[in-house]
């Protein structure tokens, strides 16, 4: 009786350690993904967000993820690679898919068949200490805050 108390004892420890090492392993993958989200400043009808994704914190390259979201009940997605280099951030250019909803009574009900796609062209921001600044050439700057969590 006592060798199969200690043999279970062992064995206990044995997957308290197989436990711990899991959860530091799979813990320390989830430190090496740095991400940023920017949000529109100014701009009542339409919710703009773009989401930037580092493989590590000091990558200068990475995946972005753009999302509109408007007033007349629009959503558009589209996502693509960035680089940064010299305060700069560059956005290459992406496929932007569009879906629509539609409001009944009190409720909102997604048309599955109104889908359609646009090329959105590249993007260079100019990086500021809280955010991004996009410049136009006939418009006045757009500003994207730095969101915190």
């Amino acid at each position: 009786m006592f060798v199969y108390l200690a043999m279970r004892l062992n064995c206990t420890q044995y997957a308290i350690k197989l436990l711990f090492l899991h959860a530091v392993f799979f813990s320390s993958l989830a430190f090496g993904q740095d991400t940023a989200t920017y949000c529109k400043r100014n701009s009542p009808w339409v919710s703009d967000y773009i989401r930037l994704y580092r493989p590590s914190p000091s990558a200068t390259s990475g995946l972005f993820i753009r999302s509109w979201y408007s007033d007349d009940c629009q959503r558009w997605y589209g996502s693509g690679n960035f680089k940064q280099s010299n305060r700069k951030l560059l956005l290459d250019g992406c496929m932007c898919t569009r879906m629509l909803c539609h409001i009944k009574n009190d409720s909102v009900v997604w048309d599955h068949f109104a889908v359609d796609s646009s090329v959105a062209g590249p993007l260079t921001f100019k990086i500021k200490k809280n955010g991004l600044k996009l410049s136009h050439r006939f418009k006045k700057p757009t500003y994207f805050d730095l969101k915190r969590r």
